[in-house]
């Protein structure tokens, strides 16, 4: 028997499976293959149920945890602003009853490709929430980063634009 996790996890293996059956694997297409694929997951997931088992709250806690390694097989810039509406409700729900808000990231599988395929989504994100200027700024206590890739300093410097000094003093590197 499965969890509901790997439930949503197998799901989108057979779908991505039957995408590439069907659609070939192109490596000078990928990142385009890679979108269209996402779109065939939301097609047949509803975003709410893989929101739900991507990003979400730990029981009882503060903490906000990312599944990047799920998150990106529907990550699509059609869904970005339902994405970062989902992260702005944890974050307020957080807010509200404990006061303040962690993230923990899983960067499994991360690559600099993925930072360049989903640099408007985490633009998006550190304009909303890591700015000093941002509505959750403030009530942020660390962004905890796991499994992340070597390359992680390049990608850092790729995004201090969007990201105020002070929360970047937040971030820890959790190997």
């Amino acid at each position: 028997m499965y969890s509901q996790e790997d439930t949503i996890a197998n799901q989108i293996k057979d779908l991505k499976t039957k995408y590439y059956n069907k659609n070939g694997s192109s490596i000078f297409f990928k990142n385009t293959q890679k979108m269209d694929c996402a779109a065939e997951i939301i097609n047949n997931i509803p975003i709410y149920t893989l929101l739900k088992e991507t990003i979400y709250i730990v029981k009882s806690t503060n903490q906000i945890y990312i599944k990047y390694e799920i998150l990106k097989s529907f990550a699509a810039p059609s869904v970005y602003t339902i994405i970062i509406n989902h992260i702005s409700n944890l974050i307020e729900w957080c807010i509200t009853n404990h006061g303040s808000f962690q993230l923990y990231i899983n960067m499994n599988t991360f690559t600099i490709t993925a930072a360049n395929r989903y640099k408007e989504l985490i633009q998006m994100f550190c304009e909303k929430s890591l700015q000093s200027n941002s509505v959750y700024h403030a009530k942020l206590q660390a962004i905890y980063l796991y499994n992340y890739p070597a390359i992680i300093p390049v990608l850092t410097q790729l995004f201090s634009a969007f990201v105020d000094s002070s929360a970047r003093g937040k971030v820890v590197m959790v190997k």
